[in-house]
């Protein structure tokens, strides 16, 4: 019996049923409370008020049988208030189910599937459209430019007799380099590359952006009062001479007060061999097991039987693919076994053009045990006079580079040399005086290296200190095609000088 304060009786109800055999649950369905006075009352009273009948028994066939009786007890499980009303849930996904208390005896938990959110795409003008996608590269630009979750630009104006206008700083569209995010799109497109994750409760914002991006082997810098994007990716075609030219001719030496050189001009560090991983293990979510954790090994074996077994084990973010899995600890693979040498110099104010990402050509005489590198006199298309002799006779693959008009870097293949002048097969721009100049062994990666920037800082007296990292595109021959016994066979010898 349900009953108002004023003892109004809003619901009645007999219940009899024969003999039981075990419990049983009675759902009363709703009951309409509405404007009832408040507080509401339960009843719940016992009717058969008789004693308990006596034992008794029969006899059937040779079998006798015997009966006895027992009062149980009444229990009431639950009495919820429910309100039918019209909410709004703004920005929020619900999702409704009935089912009758009896059949659990805990609250069930509940899995969906869904869509995700809309995020900003771009299209081949970079212009700006709200979409679904699982492109990593524009969940990441949701995230910094999202005022509501992400870290972008909030902006409102508060109610009351004087309303204020309040602005809390963050990133706007305008802030984001927007042809470095297509090129990123695109190369997640063209990878198979895709982010599936909900974002279920806070984090810090900066190791979040990072973990986004890392999810296609991205980072994320400031430059030129815009965010950019750079992906550690192998060289397009016309990438592939455009690098930074540096020799002892334009890095900044530490000297003694009598001039002496105190320091090489190149300073260079190799990982510790034990540290270097060998082995993988890639955790991600598989829907074929029901959206179930998986895990997805690779080993190189020989690296374990350089550095024996270094197991590295990952939480591949956003992953749903069995062969993107793969394709990360390729990457963890390949960069603990080709990416073992980083490099750091000092520049003058050149130093303020490079950005992380870029590719440094380095002639360092300590490498190549010649001066490779210097500075050019004059130039025609096809003959350039260098600023000293080039103590070497060209092999079938040698190339010298310089910067063009533009300054982009060209090369040009070298036919011969005599003294400090150098006939080339011809450059598109014509080298100026004073430009950098580098001769470079196309045949030799290990004396003429390339190192992609990782950092460039100001020390505030005009000079840049700038640290790079090994590249080669072997590295993503592995990582891109999937042949694990081509890094196997590509180990060198591993000398630092």
């Amino acid at each position: 019996r349900v009953l108002d304060s004023d003892g109004t009786v809003l619901y009645d109800r007999t219940v009899q049923d024969k003999k039981l055999k075990a419990q049983k649950v009675y759902d009363f369905g709703n009951i309409n409370i509405h404007g009832a006075p408040i507080p509401i009352s339960i009843t719940v009273t016992r009717l058969d008020k008789n004693d308990i009948p006596d034992p008794w028994s029969y006899e059937g066939g040779s079998a006798i049988r015997s009966f006895s009786y027992s009062k149980g007890d009444i229990q009431v499980v639950s009495a919820d208030v429910t309100w039918d009303e019209r909410l709004i849930y703004p920005n929020s996904a619900l999702i409704g189910m009935e089912f009758s208390a009896g059949e659990f005896t805990q609250m069930p938990a509940v899995q969906g599937l869904f869509r995700g959110l809309k995020v900003p795409t771009l299209d081949n003008n970079l212009t700006v459209s709200y979409a679904w996608s699982d492109n990593p590269a524009y969940v990441l630009l949701d995230l910094l430019t999202n005022p509501r979750y992400g870290c972008g630009r909030r902006s409102y104006t508060t109610v009351g007799p004087s309303p204020e206008d309040v602005v809390h700083p963050g990133i706007r569209i305008e802030d984001i380099d927007l042809a470095s995010f297509k090129v990123a799109a695109d190369y997640c497109v063209d990878q198979n590359i895709k982010f599936n994750a909900y974002i279920a409760r806070s984090a810090d914002a900066l190791d979040l952006i990072r973990s986004v991006a890392a999810t296609f082997n991205a980072s994320l810098i400031y430059a030129g009062s815009h965010a950019s994007l750079v992906i550690d990716r192998r060289l397009t075609t016309t990438q592939q001479s455009e690098f930074r030219l540096y020799s002892n001719a334009n890095v900044i030496q530490d000297t003694d007060e009598s001039g002496e050189v105190t320091a090489p001009c190149f300073t260079y560090e190799g990982t510790g061999k034990k540290a270097r991983t060998s082995a993988v293990e890639v955790s991600f979510v598989d829907p074929n097991q029901f959206y179930k954790e998986a895990k997805e090994s690779l080993e190189d074996t020989t690296a374990i039987e350089r550095y024996g077994y270094n197991q590295k084990r990952i939480r591949a973010l956003g992953c749903t693919s069995r062969d993107q899995a793969r394709r990360l600890g390729r990457y963890i693979l390949a960069s603990n076994t080709l990416n073992t040498e980083t490099v750091s110099f000092k520049v003058g104010t050149e130093g303020a053009m490079l950005l992380p990402g870029d590719i440094c050509l380095i002639a360092d005489p300590l490498k190549v045990r010649f001066p490779l590198g210097g500075r050019v006199i004059s130039a025609t298309s096809t003959n350039v006079v260098l600023d000293r002799e080039p103590a070497i006779s060209p092999g079938s693959n040698f190339y010298l580079y310089t910067y063009g008009a533009s300054g982009i870097a060209q090369k040009s293949k070298i036919s011969s040399i005599s003294a400090n002048s150098v006939q080339v097969q011809g450059f598109a721009s014509t080298p100026t005086s004073m430009q950098m100049w580098l001769i470079v062994d196309e045949d030799n990666e290990q004396k003429h290296r390339r190192y992609r920037v990782q950092s460039v800082k100001e020390d505030g007296k005009g000079t840049f200190d700038v640290v790079g990292i090994l590249y080669t595109d072997r590295k993503f021959d592995y990582v891109e095609d999937g042949d694990l016994d081509f890094v196997i066979a590509s180990h060198e010898d591993e000398s630092i000088i």
